[in-house]
């Protein structure tokens, strides 16, 4: 943008992630009144909301490629598992979008939810896309960590674990934090100061393209670092 190109945030896919995203935020009120039923409805209204600002074609679209149904059981076997209350607990958020920043390590961040429980500050994030078989993906498993260092810094606590949560299968999942996971938010920080000066990595196989306003503009090839940035 600041070369004076402008960023196109009307793709199906943008519009789907907003309306995703959107939806989750719905999910503890919608857990603790037990009005499940009404996820469609809410998705209705978010969808409404977003007409004005972006197409209404793209916004239809993107609702018909969301299936409440399937979102809807996740949330069901996740309350029935846990328990209404430990459920409620791991989704209701504490501080939303909490705006963080570490002039030690050089890195700011803003977790989707903090959440509080027993004293302990968890950080948890709302992925629309896709789920692993097990556990969660690598890059969540790294952005959570950074999350992680950011709330122990600001906050002189000590954090264990994160949440993830699949919004799209309305599951979700939690993660220890681990000490290698620490040093790799390290190494990426250390790259990432390369990228600042300059250097600029070619594109992963995983690039999340579809979310890229730009990727119309894009001709990154792929580089020695892009295997890095694509764990």
């Amino acid at each position: 943008m600041s070369k004076g190109h402008e960023l196109k945030i009307d793709r199906v896919e943008y519009v789907e992630h907003v309306l995703l995203r959107g939806l989750a935020l719905q999910f503890p009120m919608l857990v603790k009144e037990e009005r499940l039923c009404e996820l469609r409805a809410w998705l209705n209204k978010i969808a409404d909301e977003l007409e004005g600002s972006l197409p209404k074609e793209k916004i239809d679209e993107a609702k018909s490629r969301i299936d409440i149904d399937k979102i809807t059981m996740g949330l069901s076997k996740d309350l029935d598992y846990m328990g209404k209350r430990h459920f409620l607990e791991k989704i209701t958020p504490w501080m939303v979008e909490h705006h963080m920043y570490s002039k030690h390590l050089g890195m700011v961040g803003r977790p989707d939810k903090l959440i509080l429980i027993d004293g302990e500050i968890i950080p948890s994030i709302i992925k629309t896309g896709d789920k692993p078989r097990q556990g969660i993906w690598g890059y969540d498993r790294l952005q959570l960590t950074a999350y992680a260092m950011l709330v122990e810094e600001e906050f002189e606590v000590s954090v264990k674990q994160g949440f993830v949560e699949y919004v799209r299968f309305g599951e979700l999942r939690d993660a220890k934090i681990k000490r290698w996971d620490r040093k790799r938010v390290l190494l990426i920080l250390t790259r990432l100061k390369k990228i600042t000066d300059g250097m600029l990595p070619g594109k992963s196989k995983r690039a999340p393209c579809e979310h890229c306003g730009f990727v119309d503009m894009c001709n990154m090839r792929k580089s020695l670092l892009s295997k890095f940035f694509g764990d």
